[in-house]
């Protein structure tokens, strides 16, 4: 690229690298040019110098690596040669405005290397004056620019990449320049608080504001501490939006030292937890409620294994948790019922719900109890069945219950039967009697009996209606009456014929006749006319807990009088929450007090 070039203004030939003088250049202007090139030699900047009118005069090394042109190829050329053709008339009238005295401010593009490759150029344009202060050539310096133009676009994708990030994650980042107290924060945490930046004090107090009342002073008082202390800090706490929304906020600050270990800046993120805070107190409400039940409620996975295993279901199987965790469900399938837990698993992962499903369940000690299941399956955020929870509650009372329910049922119509097919064979029976002994009486003596055995004839069917009437009528309540030991006096064949013959007489009066027997059962169902009182429904040991209850007494307590364990005394106290209509042992308590329940 050196070169060696007669002067055509006619001064002294000198040793130049790159330098050419133009024609229309004043006397004494290739020597400034020549002056400035040699000096400009061993810049790492691409330098070139330009007649006026933008003839390139000279090059430097650097320029030769900047743009890949070999001087002895752009030489004399148009500098707008080494623009991008769309930029060519801005470096036009860039050099247009030289020549008019103006000092354009520099330009950036993208230019195009010999070999292909492009290259990111800052140029800038001064003016090179001659001896009489006139414009005797252009200074063009060119730097590459390309890692700082691609450093800025990283930079500009980082900094999208990050706004994205924090609109996903509801988290804005912020600064604190405490010399200056001013804070700065990102479009994402104005956005989650709600306000416009024109709308808010750029200050710690400005930010402050928009703290909840009750946790501003705890809120300055952490971020004190972390200046103080120079230490990172996290803390929770609510905002009230301009709206008047409340929401929740997880704020993170790092505290920033200068060279002397002096805190300079505050930096750190805002963001905003009110869902998660939502879902964590609902989940401490549901595990609240699941460790209080007094139902079984189990979570097992596809396979059947136990997840979760409540305080419920420690007491209704007898298992600790930490025994049947990992275990099969199956440990509490009863042997002859081997196959339902996995028959009822199958059908929730069809996604089917299984509602009050009555089966038999086995204790830790193998003893079997009637319970009602209800499965239900659980499933991920994307709706895909991961487990199953179920809901199990002992019935075995209640089967009890219904069992004893059906015997009194059957007892009432067997006393129903006997009533109306005894009773009415025996009155048909006397009736045919008087039929026959209409005829086997004497003549002389018929006559006057016709008239009596017509009468009790008529006495014996009127009886015979009302035989069945009864049977009718005291089927459904009859026994309900007689207290638990059942139906005990009626009359029926096994009944005396002496018996029977005086109540077909009292019949046959028009009266009544009520066995002794029958007289108590009467009057116990007279009296069961009234409203029933709850705690009569109670068992004989339910209603013996009541009462110790009512005296005062601790479960651990009442265990030891009855000789029960605590577990069972709770199930017993449970049972009679749920069959008197309360929640609590000071109602239970007060229940006792008020109708004089004491052992």
């Amino acid at each position: 690229m050196a070169q060696r070039r007669e002067d055509p203004t006619g001064s002294r030939p000198g040793r130049q690298r790159g330098m050419l003088a133009h024609p229309s250049a004043e006397p004494g202007a290739a020597d400034t040019l020549h002056r400035h090139a040699e000096l400009l030699q061993s810049s790492s900047d691409a330098i070139f110098t330009t007649t006026p009118e933008g003839a390139i005069v000279s090059c430097n090394p650097a320029a030769e690596r900047l743009y890949g042109h070999r001087a002895t190829a752009v030489i004399g050329q148009p500098f707008e040669l080494l623009a991008p053709p769309e930029r060519a008339a801005e470096l036009a009238r860039l050099l247009d405005g030289l020549r008019r005295g103006g000092r354009p401010d520099p330009v950036e593009y993208i230019v195009t290397r010999a070999d292909g490759r492009a290259v990111g150029i800052s140029l800038s344009l001064s003016p090179i004056p001659n001896s009489r202060g006139g414009l005797a050539g252009v200074l063009a310096i060119s730097r590459d620019i390309t890692a700082h133009t691609r450093a800025e676009e990283q930079l500009r994708k980082a900094l999208s990449q990050l706004a994205q990030a924090e609109s996903l994650a509801r988290l804005g980042s912020w600064e604190w320049d405490l010399r200056s107290d001013t804070v700065a924060w990102s479009a994402e945490l104005y956005r989650l608080c709600g306000v416009e930046p024109e709308h808010l004090r750029a200050t710690l107090e400005g930010a402050l504001e928009l703290v909840h009342p009750d946790d501003r002073a705890f809120v300055r008082e952490v971020i004190a501490r972390a200046r103080r202390d120079g230490v990172p800090y996290v803390c929770e706490h609510r905002i009230v939006r301009p709206d008047g929304a409340v929401r929740s906020f997880q704020s993170r600050g790092t505290v920033v030292v200068d060279d002397l270990g002096q805190p300079v800046k505050l930096v750190g993120t805002g963001q905003d937890i009110t869902e998660r805070k939502q879902a964590e107190d609902a989940l401490a409400r549901y595990a609240a409620l699941i460790e209080s039940s007094e139902d079984a409620i189990v979570t097992q996975s596809l396979e059947g294994r136990i997840l979760t295993w409540n305080p419920g279901a420690e007491r209704l199987y007898g298992h600790r948790g930490e025994e049947v965790a990992g275990r099969l469900l199956a440990i509490v399938e009863p042997p002859e019922r081997a196959g339902e837990l996995e028959g009822l698993l199958a059908r929730v992962q069809r996604g089917e719900h299984i509602e009050h499903h009555e089966t038999v369940r086995m204790r830790k000690d193998g003893a079997r109890m009637a319970v009602s299941v209800s499965i239900s399956p659980i499933k991920d955020g994307e709706g895909r069945i991961i487990g199953a929870s179920s809901i199990a509650r002992d019935i075995t009372e209640r089967d009890f219950a219904g069992q004893l329910h059906s015997a009194r049922e059957a007892e009432r119509t067997q006393i129903a039967r006997e009533i109306q097919d005894e009773l009415g064979q025996a009155l048909t029976a006397l009736k045919m009697d008087l039929f026959s002994l209409k005829h086997t009486v004497p003549a002389p003596l018929r006559d006057p009996l016709l008239v009596k055995t017509d009468e009790m004839a008529k006495l014996i069917d009127e009886m015979v209606d009302k035989v069945r009437t009864l049977a009718t009528e005291l089927r459904p309540a009859g026994l309900d009456s007689l207290g638990r030991d059942g139906a005990a006096g009626y009359l029926s064949k096994d009944r005396s014929p002496q018996e029977l013959i005086a109540a077909v007489r009292r019949i046959v009066q028009g009266g009544m006749y009520v066995s002794p027997t029958l007289t108590e059962q009467l009057a116990a169902a007279l009296d069961a006319g009234r409203a029933p009182i709850p705690h009569e429904a109670l068992s004989d040991r339910e209603d013996e807990v009541l009462r110790l209850i009512g005296a005062g007494k601790a479960v651990r307590e009442i265990a030891a009088v009855l000789s029960l364990s605590p577990k069972t005394v709770s199930t017993y106290r449970t049972r009679i929450l749920e069959k008197l209509g309360l929640r609590t042992s000071a109602e239970l308590i007060r229940y006792a007090l008020q109708h004089q329940l004491m052992p």
